[in-house]
């Protein structure tokens, strides 16, 4: 897997539902925030699939084949305030036709751009954490 971007942020407009790291690890949150994301890119017309529980956070995914595309989400309590985030994913698939050139960054940089669009027009400011 590789994060072709990750972004932090602080904001109320989403909050911590009783229990949900349950699905997660203790003190991992994101669960609002993941259902958020996939019903903005839904009505984008992405069809994303419904927000997964992993170890991390949330899992939002776009495309599954040639190769996997999704959004993680997290939260996490830091000084007494919940630091979101999210992270665009790519994972290329191990057996592929070694003929056909794919663009991995090409659908992974319009979510980019979606999400950027969809945070900013809610005025939350993000802050891009990528490690290159």
């Amino acid at each position: 897997m590789s994060v072709y971007k990750r972004y932090t942020f602080q904001t109320d407009k989403f909050s911590v539902q009783a229990g949900e790291d349950t699905e997660t690890n203790p003190g991992i949150f994101g669960k609002e925030l993941s259902e958020w994301i996939c019903g903005r890119l839904n009505d984008l017309g992405y069809h994303v699939q419904p927000p997964l529980a992993e170890d991390w956070g949330w899992c939002v995914m776009y495309r599954e084949k040639p190769y996997m595309l999704w959004v993680g989400c997290s939260g996490e309590e830091v000084n007494r305030e919940i630091v979101w985030s999210y992270f665009i994913a790519i994972e290329k698939v191990l057996f592929r036709n070694p003929f056909k050139k794919i663009d991995y960054k090409k659908d992974a940089e319009k979510i980019d751009l979606a999400l950027r669009d969809i945070f900013l027009s809610e005025y939350i400011e993000l802050k891009d954490d990528t490690i290159d």
